[in-house]
C-alpha cells in the first residue's frame, strides 16, 4: 500500500478500484485498515472505509475506533 511507504493519501486513493482487494492480510493476519488504524493514519482509515474495507476483529480497541469511524462517516 503507498501509505506504507509514507506517500499520503493521494496516492492511496488513487490506487484503490473496484478491483482492489482490501481484505488481504500481512504476515500477522492484519489488513491494510488496520495497520493504518493501528498507525494513527486517519485519513487513509477514511479512505479505505469509504471502499468497503472492513473492521477486524483482530485487536479489540481498534475494532471498536474502526466502528465509531464508520458510524461517523454515516457508513454503517
Amino acid at each position: 500500500l503507498a501509505a506504507e511507504a509514507g506517500k499520503g493519501q493521494s496516492v492511496t486513493a488513487l490506487r484503490l478500484n473496484k478491483l482492489a482487494d482490501l481484505e488481504i492480510t500481512d504476515n500477522a493476519g492484519r489488513t491494510a485498515l488496520t495497520r493504518a488504524g493501528l498507525r494513527g493514519q486517519k485519513m487513509i482509515v477514511t479512505i479505505l472505509l469509504r471502499f468497503g474495507a472492513v473492521c477486524q476483529t483482530i485487536d479489540a480497541t481498534w475494532h471498536d475506533a474502526c466502528v465509531a469511524r464508520q458510524a461517523e462517516l454515516g457508513l454503517k
